[in-house]
């Protein structure tokens, strides 16, 4: 029997809405389900037009409580992304090991109101 191992992020794609806040919370588990231990750890989300690519579109403004990560955009942050483009959230433990814990696409649809 074949065993699969994957060190891959949970995929998560967003669809944002141009010129509006955006939050959202990531909750990061123990294998068993258990709460994860964060003390310590830095986190960093960013958006660029492709994974890879070097200029950074935007940056989510990042907040722990316990084992659960708010991740937030201003609406004037949102107004100026593309159509497409890609996402990871990056965790930096006290012991300085990196896990990203979750990436995928960004679209955006552009805001009728203004």
């Amino acid at each position: 029997m074949t065993q699969i191992l994957s060190a891959l992020p949970a995929a998560v794609d967003l669809y944002l809405y141009k010129g509006d806040d955006f939050s959202m919370t990531l909750t990061v588990t123990n294998p068993d389900g258990s709460a994860a231990n964060l003390t310590g750890a830095t986190f960093k989300a960013q958006i660029r037009s492709a994974p890879g690519a070097a200029t950074v579109l935007a940056s989510f403004t990042t907040s722990v409580a316990t084992n659960v990560i708010t991740l937030t955009m201003a609406a004037t942050d949102t107004l100026t992304l593309p159509a497409g483009a890609a996402w990871d959230c990056q965790m930096t433990t006290s012991a300085g090991k990196i896990q990203t814990l979750a990436a995928g696409q960004v679209k955006t649809t552009a805001d009728v109101s203004r």
